[in-house]
């Protein structure tokens, strides 16, 4: 199930105001997602949380921290967050507990 993620309309002249500190969020969001939900994604144990974490975390950063820009937002989702899913993928889901797991297979499936 992907996240249908839509910004919030942000008035030109507000992009720039408080355009840093939105910025600095997104950064520190980054830092959590590379620390912590990419190594929980590539866990059976811990992937469905994970999951769920990264889909919420997305979703307020996109409403949040719109104000930081289209770039910035771009570079959040394609940097840090596609890495986590892409080794998750390359590791989790090629696991062979994993798939044969049809609960959780079913689970990852619909999330990614």
């Amino acid at each position: 199930k992907a996240v249908a993620l839509r910004p919030r309309p942000v008035a030109a002249a507000a992009v720039g105001v408080g355009a840093e500190e939105h910025r600095e969020a997104l950064a520190a969001l980054a830092r959590r997602v590379d620390s912590d939900l990419a190594p929980a994604l590539c866990r059976q144990e811990t992937f469905q949380g994970a999951a769920s974490a990264l889909e919420e975390l997305l979703a307020s950063a996109w409403e949040e921290h719109a104000a930081a820009g289209r770039q910035a937002l771009e570079a959040f989702v394609q940097g840090p967050c596609f890495r986590a899913v892409q080794a998750s993928a390359r590791q989790l889901l090629l696991e062979p507990e994993f798939v044969a797991d049809a609960g959780a297979a079913r689970a990852a499936a619909a999330w990614l």
